[in-house]
């Protein structure tokens, strides 16, 4: 294994997405805080000295995220929040930070191969 020398932002919903999602999905068929959660992703950011430079970048860069989450769910851009700040970037979801991550793959780019070729 490699270690990788990048800091994992694993973003993950707060109530106000997980209700927003809910406004575009049947009403008999919810989407669970779970279900949400299990979708949760992860972004590799450079590693940062100081933790404020870390939230300078995330900040610089939270609607880029913002709009991978909300593509996820719902494509049609007319139904998002508007404006995006971070104030409601912070208000949707949770940073959770990661400082030792490790390429764990045969090969860069891709996911270690089983017996039969399978990842």
């Amino acid at each position: 294994m490699k270690m990788m020398h990048r800091t994992a932002a694993l973003i993950r919903p707060k109530p106000p997405y997980l209700e927003w999602i809910n406004r575009f999905h049947p009403p008999d068929a919810p989407m669970s805080a779970d279900q949400v959660a299990r979708a949760a992703s992860v972004f590799l950011l450079p590693e940062f000295p100081r933790d404020e430079d870390r939230e300078s970048y995330l900040r610089r860069i939270s609607d880029d995220i913002f709009v991978v989450e909300l593509e996820s769910w719902l494509v049609d851009r007319r139904l998002w929040p508007s404006p995006r700040t971070y104030a409601l970037f912070q208000e949707w979801f949770e940073v959770e930070w990661h400082y030792m991550t490790y390429d764990a793959s045969a090969e860069p780019g891709s996911a270690p191969l089983d017996d039969e070729g399978s990842p």
